[in-house]
């Protein structure tokens, strides 16, 4: 959180239905370097690292954050972004699913 606050912006990334590898890297507390393991290029608008696995990102700058219990959470404007027709990855309840029409 520090480093976004610091930077003032930040990227979202949808995985998609076969980035489930790539979510348990990002999810794991073990160390520096994930992005050293994935494809990624920097946004168009924020430079933030933007997934090659994806189906959506938003590039966002940094509106203001919330204290809620234990979180922050971090409120964003969208600046740029893209979306694809592919199926985004699901993760429901402790485990992965897809999400059907």
């Amino acid at each position: 959180m520090r480093a976004i606050v610091g930077q003032g912006r930040f990227a979202v990334n949808i995985l998609g239905v076969r980035g489930q590898e790539i979510s348990q890297l990002f999810a794991s507390r073990e160390g520096q370097g994930k992005f050293d393991q994935v494809g990624w290029e920097p946004g168009e608008v924020t430079g933030m690292p933007l997934l090659q696995a994806t189906v959506a990102h938003a590039e966002c700058e940094l509106t203001g954050t919330v204290e809620a219990g234990d979180h922050t959470v971090l409120l964003g404007r969208i600046v740029g972004g893209a979306v694809s027709e592919q199926s985004p990855l699901a993760y429901w309840r402790g485990d992965y699913a897809r999400l059907t029409p």
